[in-house]
């Protein structure tokens, strides 16, 4: 239940957002927040994270759905008892649906809707939206919740610790 729900929060509050800017702003207009940090812009990102492999829609496309079946085969497979480890997968499942959606259901052009603009002194991070946000998030608290529960192995010719020690 909290794998959905968080799922289903990610991709309302990514879609909601997402068509909030599509009707504030046009393409590439720019809204200062705080100056020299945050901006809000439209971008229509054509390619993958940071805007790699523009004009690989197709791509991106197969990559989502690989990951969303990835993520259902995951949860499914290791039960997913541990509430962090539910909340996590349903980040980055909202997340992948919410990026995908874009793709097949909202832009003509098969882009993804962006528009965080951070900039950091002279660096300027690429735009990205609640989606990616919530991916980059839960692959971290799933990445903590494997490290806390992996089960820890002596390494190969290494002998066994003493019982109870």
């Amino acid at each position: 239940m909290a794998t959905a729900l968080a799922a289903a929060l990610v991709l309302a509050a990514d879609q909601l957002t997402k068509l909030w800017v599509r009707s504030a702003f046009l393409e590439e207009e720019v809204a200062v927040v705080v100056r020299g940090f945050l901006n809000l812009t439209y971008v229509r990102n054509r390619g993958g994270a940071f805007g790699i492999f523009p004009h690989q829609q197709a791509l991106f496309i197969v990559l989502s759905f690989a990951t969303i079946a990835v993520l259902v085969w995951f949860h499914r497979s290791i039960g997913a008892h541990h509430r962090l480890c539910k909340i996590a997968l349903g980040m980055i499942l909202g997340g992948a649906v919410g990026n995908l959606a874009d793709r097949l259901l909202v832009d003509r052009e098969r882009c993804v809707i962006d528009w965080i603009d951070v900039h950091w002194g002279a660096y300027h991070w690429p735009a990205f939206n609640v989606a990616d946000s919530a991916i980059s998030v839960g692959v971290v608290l799933l990445l903590y919740y494997l490290m806390l529960n992996a089960e820890t192995k002596p390494a190969r010719g290494a002998p066994a610790p003493p019982p109870g020690g």
